[in-house]
Formats: C-alpha cells, sequence, structure tokens
C-alpha cells in the first residue's frame, strides 16, 4: 500500500487551487445543519457518499472549514493514488480492492493513525461510485474491520453531498451530516449505521428544497 506523505507545501498549493476551482464551477456551497463537535484528543472518521469527480474536494472543503486543527487523511484506490501522486503529499493513502494482503495492510495503518494522533479521516464505505439515490446506496462493511476494537475518542459521522441546478448559471454544493457513530455501535449494527447513512441522504434531497442553509461555505 501507498502511505500518507504530507508536505506543506502541496496544502499550501492545493488550498489556493482548489478555492479558485469552487468558486469557479459552483454558486454556493451550503451546510443544511451543523457539522459534529470533534474534541482536542478525539479522531474522526467522515463517511462521505462517492458520486462525483468532486467528492474529494468537497471533504476537504469541509476539513479546512471546521477540523483543520487535526491531520488529514484520505482513502484512495491504489489505482488512482498512482496517478494522481500528489494526493499522498495532502494525506491521501491508498486500498488495493483487488488484493487481500493490501486491505489487511490498509486496515492496520489506518487503525495506527487513529491510535497515534488527532486526525480526520474521510473513508468513502461505498467503494465505488453510485448514484444520489438513497434505496440504491450499498456500503462495504471494512469498516467494521478498521474500527474493531477502538474507543470512544474516534467518532464516526455519514456525511452527505449533493450537486443542485436552479436559477443561476453555476450548480450549488449542498452537505448534511449525519450522526455521531462509536466504534461499538459500527460493530455491533452496520446495518443501522448503513440505514442512517442512506436516512441522511434523503433528509439532504428533501431538505435542499425546503430549508434554509446555515452557512456558505463559498
Amino acid at each position: 500500500m501507498i502511505k500518507a506523505d504530507h508536505k506543506r507545501w502541496a496544502r499550501y498549493i492545493f488550498n489556493v487551487y482548489i478555492e479558485k476551482q469552487l468558486r469557479g464551477h459552483f454558486s454556493h456551497f451550503y451546510m443544511l445543519n451543523e457539522v459534529p463537535d470533534v474534541k482536542d484528543g478525539e479522531t474522526v472518521i467522515f463517511c462521505p457518499n462517492h458520486f462525483s469527480w468532486w467528492d474529494g474536494f468537497l471533504i476537504d472543503r469541509i476539513y479546512r472549514s471546521f477540523y483543520r486543527k487535526k491531520k488529514f487523511y484520505i482513502m484512495m484506490l491504489e489505482e488512482q493514488l498512482k496517478k494522481l501522486w500528489f494526493f499522498g503529499k495532502l494525506g491521501a493513502y491508498s486500498i488495493n480492492q483487488t488484493n487481500p494482503r493490501s486491505i489487511i495492510d490498509t486496515i492496520k495503518y489506518t487503525k495506527a493513525i487513529i491510535r497515534g494522533e488527532e486526525a480526520f479521516i474521510a473513508i468513502y464505505p461505498q467503494g465505488e461510485y453510485q448514484q444520489v439515490d438513497p434505496e440504491k446506496i450499498k456500503l462495504k462493511r471494512g469498516l467494521i474491520k478498521i474500527v474493531n476494537g477502538l474507543d470512544d475518542k474516534l467518532k464516526i459521522v455519514p456525511i452527505a453531498f449533493d450537486f443542485k441546478s436552479g436559477e443561476e448559471k453555476l450548480p450549488k454544493i449542498y452537505v448534511r451530516s449525519g450522526r455521531i457513530f462509536y466504534p461499538k455501535e459500527i460493530e455491533r449494527d452496520f446495518d443501522g449505521f448503513e440505514s442512517e447513512f442512506r436516512h441522511n441522504l434523503a433528509l439532504l434531497k428533501q431538505e435542499c428544497l425546503i430549508t434554509k442553509p446555515l452557512k456558505d461555505l463559498i
């Protein structure tokens, strides 16, 4: 597997680049509710839905807006990280879903991050692109192995993103956070986590039409 190799210069370049890209391609980045509070000494795994080329940039914007004191990590497919090596300098590390040894190494590496530092980790539990359709979402169960045996200093949060076009030239981004889960909940009832993942996405699709956003991140 490929481990993260954080570089400050890469983060600086990326922040300038991605802010320009977001503002050039989207009219708004609307939050529909508050993100969860993650205290000093705690690590959080955010589990976004996986639906577009922009996905990593969207969760990175949440990180930069609310959790910059923590160290950023994001799990990527190994074949993609080899091509997009620059993301490794920001905190990307790899998983090879076709190689059982690599999967084990990635699980061990993720556990080491959680036990060793205050981190913000993005993991896409779908494991592949899927439509933004709550009824059709399917999650892989690898998250159970990652959180197995960990304590409540780790929080796991489903988070949903979607794009909407309307009266403006550029589309809008909407984001909604689900409730906090803890490792023992994931181990005991992964189906409950998957249900909340879908439910939060369904609420996003409803609320973006009728709810006034709390904040605009761009």
